[in-house]
């Protein structure tokens, strides 16, 4: 056993250490023959799920400049027109995505867009769906648009699988990110009655109290009793 694992290597990915451990244990429990990625960037998160996939797609912008292995194919462009065409091949020879990380187009419609489009498939049936950055404010806000509850094959949702982070340094300090939602989608189980995890308080609602705003940015420098009161208003 390696003393310095993968996931806690220094190296182009833009996920923190909890999340690269929480995607590493999905991936080892799903082994995916089929995955998805939206948003290659420098290919962090595209090497792990490579190491346990059969087959992978990822999908960005512009082409990630490490070399892959010949299972993990790149597509070059824009996820609203290209992960409907590679969703419809997948339907056309009867393959269904085992795995799909969402960490593309950081826009409110985008994120929206990319997950409407992969509820919407039948290649989206036995699936994980993994999404990244879920408590910046304009990726929450697209994930909040989709209506989880009306498709019967959504067995689960959660929103705050692993929590993000306020950046107290950088080009981003003050600022929302990081975090992993995840939704499970089985159209051969019966639907349970509540698909949400709603017995944990919404940490972005109680963080967007406390100062943040809709873009993901946060004011700092409330009071202590401000944050008590915002606590003891939460804690009922």
């Amino acid at each position: 056993m390696s003393a310095n694992p993968e996931i806690f290597r220094i190296e182009p990915w833009q996920m923190s250490f909890g999340e690269r451990a929480a995607l590493e244990g999905i991936l080892a429990q799903v082994k995916p023959r089929l995955a998805v990625e939206i948003g290659t960037a420098e290919g962090g998160s595209l090497s792990r799920i490579a190491a346990h996939s059969e087959e992978v797609h990822s999908i960005d912008l512009v082409r990630c400049p490490a070399p892959q292995p010949e299972h993990v194919e790149l597509h070059v462009g824009d996820s609203r027109r290209l992960l409907p065409e590679l969703l419809e091949r997948f339907a056309s020879e009867g393959r269904v995505v085992d795995f799909v990380l969402v960490d593309g187009d950081h826009a409110r419609e985008g994120v929206r867009q990319d997950l409407i489009d992969l509820l919407a498939s039948p290649a989206i049936s036995a699936t994980v769906i993994v999404m990244h950055d879920t408590l910046n404010g304009l990726v929450r806000a697209g994930i909040t648009d989709v209506d989880f509850a009306s498709n019967p094959a959504v067995a689960f949702v959660e929103l705050d699988f692993v929590g993000g982070y306020m950046a107290r340094t950088g080009p981003f300090a003050g600022q929302l990110w990081g975090g992993l939602g995840v939704a499970v989608v089985d159209a051969d189980t019966e639907r349970r009655p509540g698909i949400y995890n709603d017995y944990l308080h919404d940490a972005y609602g109680m963080i967007r109290e406390l100062g943040g705003s809709p873009t993901g940015a946060a004011d700092g420098g409330r009071s202590p009793a401000l944050l008590g009161r915002v606590l003891d208003r939460w804690r009922h």
